[in-house]
């Protein structure tokens, strides 16, 4: 009888914490993210955020970011992410779903380069600049490329 009221106990704690988990992940908004509509012209951008620990681990108007925030910012532009970080030069490649990043709702702003564009910024931006945490880092690359999606692209 101890023996199986310790599995029951142990069973509704198990149960318990599932369920905890579930509504955790569906109620808190950094398991979303703005959802990118097609188009061949102008399309939005949009502003993220993650603890500087998740990110060295890998995990309207422009909107300007004070360069020495405590958080690792990003952009998500067409579907995807663009962020530039310590272990890294430049990346592309982080899920806009992970729940690590809180995304700001409504987009910063508006831009017609196309992906390719912005991909190929970014990879000069790594070519041509050195991280530096006071001087070149991740909130000034994100200020630098909403500057850059600005332009349009010369579109």
């Amino acid at each position: 009888a101890v023996k199986l009221r310790n599995i029951m106990t142990y069973l509704t704690f198990v149960t318990g914490l599932a369920i905890l988990v579930a509504i955790q992940c569906t109620s808190v908004n950094t398991c979303s993210y703005p959802q990118q509509y097609k188009s061949d012209t102008s399309s939005p951008y949009y502003l993220g955020e993650m603890s500087l620990s998740d990110a060295i681990k890998g995990k309207r108007k422009r909107y300007v970011i004070w360069p020495w925030t405590l958080t690792h910012s990003m952009i998500l532009f067409r579907g995807k992410v663009f962020e530039w970080g310590i272990n890294y030069t430049y990346y592309m490649n982080r899920s806009p779903s992970s729940c690590q990043i809180t995304w700001h709702w409504g987009a910063k702003g508006f831009s017609k380069c196309s992906l390719s564009d912005v991909e190929s910024w970014t990879r000069a931006y790594g070519r041509s600049n050195t991280y530096d945490i006071l001087s070149n880092n991740c909130h000034m690359f994100v200020n630098r490329l909403a500057k850059y999606l600005n332009t349009n692209c010369g579109r």
